[in-house]
């Protein structure tokens, strides 16, 4: 995570917000993908 440390403190925030937003969705939908496998095969 060193290319956060390169954005200026004004925009960390929200920057930092959506990076977890869209690393929590990211898994969700591979666990999604991952139960959907399993039940199909």
């Amino acid at each position: 995570m060193n290319y956060v440390a390169l954005i200026p403190p004004v925009t960390k925030g929200p920057v930092i917000n959506k990076l977890f937003i869209s690393q929590k969705l990211l898994s969700f939908f591979n666990l999604l993908r991952g139960s959907l496998v399993r039940i199909m095969y």
